[in-house]
């Protein structure tokens, strides 16, 4: 998973596109490569036109970003992988916490796909301190919690969909699609 870099630290110049971490603990930097290309370009050749005025050219819908939060790494790929598949782009959160992070981090978060059950910020404090904030995006609530209180206690903390593992990926994808053309068209 590539993290972004907090322009509250640094300043990270256009081409790095995040950061990585490694299994034994090193930080590994991720360039954008058009970036890279572009200014080699512009460097060897000013008068031609900008590569990524081009790119936009194409007609590609840009898919939004959706955070998973959940304590299962399991759950968490399982996912990501579905997302991916489906064109979406995907950051991973293990907590509450990280979530709250991650969410000052990446503006461009479209919807949240969330656990209840985790260590250091549970799904139901993360997403009443989320509605506390003002943040209006679709936060789906994914357990294995299936019990009416639950359901309850979601709908009034804000929730917009509240669905129960295991789930059906058909389903799930349905969800995300109906929450985000609500949020684009509410």
């Amino acid at each position: 998973m590539i993290k972004p870099i907090s322009n509250q630290l640094i300043t990270a110049p256009d081409y790095l596109q995040g950061a990585v971490v490694l299994g034994d603990g090193r930080l590994l930097p991720v360039l954008d490569g058009s970036v890279l290309v572009e200014r080699c370009l512009q460097t060897q050749y000013p008068n031609r036109p900008k590569l990524r005025s081009a790119l936009r050219r194409i007609n590609r819908p840009i898919m939004p970003t959706v955070m998973i939060v959940d304590d299962s790494l399991t759950i968490r790929s399982v996912l990501s992988l579905s997302l991916r598949k489906e064109g979406y782009q995907v950051l991973q959160a293990k907590d509450g916490w990280e979530a709250m992070t991650l969410l000052d981090q990446s503006p461009g978060i479209s919807a949240i796909i969330c656990d209840i059950e985790m260590p250091h910020m549970n799904g139901l404090e993360f997403l009443s301190r989320c509605r506390r904030q003002g943040l209006t995006l679709p936060v789906i609530m994914l357990t294995y919690r299936n019990n009416q209180r639950y359901r309850l206690l979601a709908k009034q903390l804000g929730a917009s969909a509240y669905m129960t593992k295991p789930y059906l990926d058909k389903e799930l994808l349905q969800v995300l699609r109906n929450c985000l053309s609500e949020a684009t068209n509410g």
